[in-house]
């Protein structure tokens, strides 16, 4: 029985681990960055997203998976949480290059990300 409870918990934290990616961060499974649910970049050498944008298929998001982009109703993508202030409440992603500040959270003022940068 503890065999089965313990095969139980290391498949869901392989689950859950295994498709949790943030949001332009390159991921070392499947070498590239999700800027957005549904766009990637590829990663460079130093491990930074670089170069074009490519888009996942329809109805498809942008996982930490080995498949880049992933199908599924209860799929989770890598940019899930934008328009959500970051821990420390400085600043909330409002879309893939512009985002507002935390200070008031029904704050409508969005500022632009400087040239290739991604929020």
């Amino acid at each position: 029985m503890s065999r089965l409870v313990f095969g139980l918990l290391a498949i869901a934290t392989l689950l859950v681990f295994g498709f949790c990616q943030e949001c332009n961060i390159c991921n070392a499974e499947n070498g590239v960055a999700c800027v957005s649910n549904t766009a990637f970049k590829m990663c460079d050498d130093s491990n930074s997203p670089n170069g074009d944008l490519y888009n996942c298929p329809t109805d498809s998001k942008c996982t930490g998976s080995r498949r880049i982009c992933e199908t599924g109703v209860t799929l989770k993508g890598a940019c899930e949480s934008c328009d959500i202030c970051s821990r420390d409440a400085v600043f909330k992603c409002t879309s893939r290059n512009q985002f507002a500040l935390c200070v008031d959270p029904d704050s409508t003022i969005k500022y632009e990300c400087a040239g290739s940068y991604v929020c």
